[in-house]
């Protein structure tokens, strides 16, 4: 991944540079796959979710600085940027997008590079730092693209599917762009 000296690490100077991924925290369908009758209503965070996006929110109070915050249309997702916006208390929460929501294994690949190049022109058109939560593949497919390896989606052995060569973003995980480039991908707080 290319890096400048500016964007190596986060400091006070560069910190309205980045954009955080967050993958929301666990949810009942990463428990119980499949699920009968599945609906996004009924996809609510598990008790461990929610713990998850509370370490989240502890890497983030390291800074001092306020967070712009934006979230898929996703219940998991709304969900996770509540307790983000509770603990963290960002004032500048912006309408969920449907653009984050992921889907990547049901479209080509150009239609997911137009969506998310729409998302990042259209959405994350200020300084930060903004913190986007959202999903696993939209960060994984993101990183392929970075990196410019082979987008190819796989049947795992559990029945979902996901990018062959990547073990998956892990729930609660953060990763951050800088510039357009990943300074790190998936941070997990302990």
């Amino acid at each position: 991944m290319k890096q400048s000296a500016e964007s190596r690490q986060l400091t006070e100077f560069n910190i309205n540079n980045a954009v955080f991924l967050l993958r929301h925290g666990e949810c009942l369908s990463n428990r119980t796959w499949p699920m009968e009758n599945y609906t996004d209503e009924i996809d609510v965070l598990t008790c461990e979710g929610r713990e998850q996006i509370k370490r989240a929110a502890n890497y983030f109070h390291r800074f001092s600085c306020n967070f712009k915050l934006i979230s898929s249309t996703l219940t998991r997702a709304k969900e996770s940027a509540d307790i983000l916006k509770s603990l963290l208390k960002i004032s500048n929460v912006f309408d969920p997008d449907e653009r984050i929501v992921e889907k990547n294994h049901e479209e080509p690949i150009s239609c997911f590079r137009d969506r998310i190049d729409s998302f990042f022109r259209e959405r994350i058109d200020s300084p930060g730092p903004w913190i986007v939560v959202c999903h696993g593949h939209v960060i994984e497919t993101l990183l392929v693209e970075k990196i410019g390896a082979p987008y190819n989606i796989e049947e795992r052995a559990d029945g979902t599917y996901g990018i062959r060569g990547i073990s998956g973003v892990a729930n609660g995980a953060i990763s951050c762009l800088m510039a357009g480039n990943f300074v790190f991908f998936n941070h997990v707080q302990p």
